[in-house]
């Protein structure tokens, strides 16, 4: 088999202007780049799943009211409670649901608010489920 003439490589012996560049620089020109900054986190954030808050009928609502009062007769900073409550988010229409179980530090009936032991506050009209944890 005969070497084609045109694929014969010579050494090259001009005049170099510039220094020999090393691999990791003439990689970094090749390197990708991202041409719109903050697409991927935009495309993240759509794609993230949040849910729809969900309507409780009146038997339900009455049913989370007498639990609140039995809770309010009991001690409150003792007695532990499984809560499931509606999380708003704040980037987009939606959010998600949480379940805890913790004692409930206190309720704010002037504001609907119910205040855990962990610090956290829970608006009353996004619970949606409340129960006494069993011991």
């Amino acid at each position: 088999m005969k070497p084609d003439k045109y694929l014969v490589q010579f050494p090259y012996s001009g005049i170099r202007r510039h220094q020999a560049m090393t691999l990791q620089e003439r990689a970094a020109q090749f390197a990708p780049f991202a041409a719109l900054t903050g697409y991927e986190e935009a495309i993240a954030e759509t794609g993230r799943y949040v849910a729809e808050r969900q309507i409780l009928s009146d038997e339900q609502k009455a049913e989370l009211d007498q639990i609140l009062q039995q809770l309010e007769k009991e001690d409150l900073a003792h007695t532990p409670v499984r809560i499931t409550y509606f999380r708003p988010d704040p980037n987009k229409p939606g959010g998600t649901y949480e379940t805890r179980t913790t004692c409930i530090r206190r309720i704010d009936y002037t504001q609907h608010i119910l205040y855990l032991k962990n610090n956290v506050k829970i608006d009353v009209c996004d619970i949606y489920g409340l129960g006494l944890e069993e011991e």
